[in-house]
Parts: structure tokens; sequence; C-alpha cells
């Protein structure tokens, strides 16, 4: 009786930290791209040292997903760069900004109230929209927006 609950434990187990693995090494920047993406590559030993500069994104507003779709979202998203990055970064946000905003509207309409209520699952929105910009913008090389950050939030 024991050793077929230690024998489902362990296979669990493995199965857990084999989808860690390949999740990790899938999500990985080959080593390829980073060598190709220029001066952000290369990041400061002590990331505090360096000194941010800030790009606005235009308000959005969102309807949030709930059953009867009577909650929106208004929101100015502010994206945080290292000052050595502002121009590259700067060209690529105003040259792909109708993509940017069309992608970030379709995830906040995927959102609930859940989602984007408390410090902890805003935390998460915006890093997942840290992760979205960058992966729009420069796939498969070295990210170059260090933060997603917001200005103005106001559920109704």
């Amino acid at each position: 009786m024991l050793v077929p609950a230690a024998l489902a434990a362990a296979v669990v187990a493995a199965c857990a930290g084999g989808g860690y693995l390949v999740g990790n090494l899938l999500r990985s920047t080959p080593a390829s791209a980073r060598a190709d993406a220029g001066p952000a590559a290369s990041r400061p030993d002590n990331p505090a040292d360096e000194e941010y500069e800030y790009y606005e994104l235009p308000p959005f507003i969102a309807t949030l997903n709930t059953p009867r779709r009577d909650r929106i979202m208004q929101v100015t998203i502010v994206l945080a760069m290292y000052k050595r990055d502002k121009d590259r970064v700067t060209k690529m946000l105003e040259k792909r900004k109708m993509e940017l905003t069309s992608k970030l509207t379709l995830y906040l309409n995927s959102r609930t109230m859940e989602d984007v209520s408390g410090d902890r699952n805003l935390s998460r929105v915006l890093r997942e929209i840290r992760d979205t910009v960058n992966d729009l913008l420069w796939p498969d090389q070295a990210p170059m927006i260090e933060k997603a950050l917001v200005k103005n939030l106001a559920l109704q």
C-alpha cells in the first residue's frame, strides 16, 4: 500500500521538475541572439547604479473580462529603460506603437477584476506587460524594457 503511493509521488515530482526545466530552457534567449543584441546585451554589474528613462504610453481603456462585461479599466502604463538605451527603444516604440497598443489592449481586455485588484496581482500584470513589450519589439534578443509601471489606474 505504501509502495504505490511512494511511486506515484516520485513520478509526479519527476514530471513537475522536468516541466520546470523544459520551460526554462525554452524561455531562455539563444547565445547567438545575445551576441547580436548590441549594447543592451551587456547589462551593468550593479543595475541600481543605472538611471532610468521613461516612456509613457497613451491611456488604455479596457473592458474587463467579467460575465456581463460591465467593468472597465482605464490605465496609463509607463515603460522604464536604461538611459543608454533610450534612443534605440524610443525609436522602436514610436515605429511599432499601433501594434503595441493593439496587443496591450487585447491583453488588458482579457483580464478579470481579480487580475487587476491588489498589489500582488497588479505587479504580475505589469511584469507580463513588460515581457509582452519585450517579446513583441525584440524577439530573440535581450530585453530593453526593464520595468512597466502604472501611472493612473481607475477601475469601475
